[in-house]
């Protein structure tokens, strides 16, 4: 999965913020750690709650739902998810 402050590098390290009575996570890459810790309540809550507009055509699974439970949908999400699976792949296999 992406950094969602920075859609360049991999995100790995969670920033846990508590609002309210409810604790949020956000995945960030290392980068942008002490920038995601930083941002003020709705910055981080719109990270938190961005709306997943990366989906694949043929089964509409998003990647957002690939990367919370790890199950792509069907076949044509490797071709639709390939940016974003590749680095995660070396990361998980160990390069």
């Amino acid at each position: 999965m992406l950094c969602p402050v920075c859609n360049k590098n991999h995100a790995v390290t969670p920033v846990e913020r508590q609002i309210g009575n409810k604790t949020y996570s956000l995945l960030v890459c290392l980068d942008c750690e002490r920038k995601a810790r930083s941002l003020n309540v709705a910055e981080f809550k719109y990270l938190v709650d961005m709306p997943d507009n990366l989906s694949c055509p043929v089964c509409g699974r998003t990647y957002r739902q690939f990367s919370s439970g790890l199950l792509l949908g069907c076949p044509h999400c490797y071709k639709a998810f390939e940016r974003q699976l590749i680095p995660f792949v070396s990361s998980v296999q160990g390069k």
